[in-house]
C-alpha cells in the first residue's frame, strides 16, 4: 500500500511539475509575442533592446531575439561604419593629384574591401537563417517573429545587396575614365589635382564620363543613406 501511495504521490508531483512548466512556457510565449508586436521599432537598422528583466521574461525565447540583436550588431560594426568612408575613399581615388597607377590601385582596394563586406553580409544572413530554421516556434510566435526578422535581418541584407551591382558599375566606369585619361597624354594633363583638356572632343568625352559617374554615385549614395539611416 505504501509503495502504491508513493507511486501515486510521484505521479501527482510529476503532473504538477508538467503543469507549472506549461504555464511558465505560456507566460514566456505571451511576453515574447507582446514585445515583438508592441516594443520593436519600425526602422530596419534600429533594433529595440529589451531590459534584463524583460529579456528574462522571455525564457528560452530570449535566444531567438538575441539572434536579431547579434545580426544587427555585426552589420553595424562591420558594414555600417566602413560604408561611411566609401564615398570619401572613392573621391580620393579620383583625385588627379596622384598618378594613374596609384588611383587604379586605390579603386582595386575599394572593390576588394566592398567584396569582403558583401561576403560577410551573405555569411551572416545564412547563419541567421540556419539558426531560425532550428528554432521551435509555435504558430503564434512565428506570426509575430517573422515580420521582425524580415525587417531587421533580411531587409538590411537585401538593401546592402542592392549596392553590389551599383558599386561594381561605379568602379568599372571610374576605371574606364582612368584608362581614357592614360591613353590620351597629348590631349589631357593634370594641374593641382584637376584635369586640363586641349580639345573639345576630348572634353566632351570626359564630361560624359563625369556625368555617368555622378549618376551611378547618386544611386549608390541613396542606398547607403537608406541603409545607414534605417529607413
Amino acid at each position: 500500500m505504501t509503495k502504491r501511495f508513493h507511486s501515486l504521490l510521484w505521479l501527482c508531483m510529476l503532473s504538477v511539475a508538467v503543469l507549472v512548466s506549461a504555464c511558465g512556457d505560456d507566460a514566456q510565449r505571451k511576453a515574447f509575442i507582446e514585445f515583438l508586436q508592441n516594443k520593436t521599432t519600425s526602422q530596419l537598422n534600429r533594433v529595440a533592446v529589451p531590459s534584463d528583466q524583460v529579456r528574462e521574461s522571455f525564457g528560452d525565447y530570449a535566444q531567438q531575439y538575441d539572434l536579431i540583436i547579434d545580426f544587427h550588431r555585426t552589420l553595424n560594426d562591420q558594414v555600417k561604419a566602413p560604408l561611411k568612408s566609401l564615398g570619401t575613399d572613392f573621391a580620393a581615388a579620383m583625385n588627379f593629384s596622384t598618378g594613374i597607377a596609384e588611383r587604379r590601385a586605390k579603386l582595386v582596394q575599394l572593390n576588394t574591401a566592398f567584396g569582403e563586406m558583401n561576403t560577410m553580409v551573405e555569411r551572416a544572413l545564412k547563419e541567421a537563417e540556419d539558426k531560425l530554421t532550428a528554432f521551435k516556434q509555435p504558430d503564434d510566435v512565428k506570426a509575430a517573429y517573422t515580420p521582425v526578422f524580415d525587417l531587421h535581418v533580411r531587409k538590411p541584407a537585401r538593401t546592402f545587396s542592392e549596392l553590389v551591382p551599383l558599386f561594381s558599375e561605379l568602379i568599372t566606369k571610374a576605371t574606364e575614365m582612368l584608362d581614357f585619361v592614360e591613353a590620351n597624354p597629348d590631349k589631357i594633363s593634370t594641374k593641382g589635382g584637376r584635369l586640363e583638356v586641349k580639345d573639345q572632343s576630348t572634353l566632351n568625352r570626359l564630361t560624359a564620363f563625369q556625368k555617368e559617374l555622378a549618376a551611378i554615385n547618386k544611386k549608390v549614395q541613396a542606398v547607403i543613406s537608406q541603409y545607414r539611416q534605417g529607413n
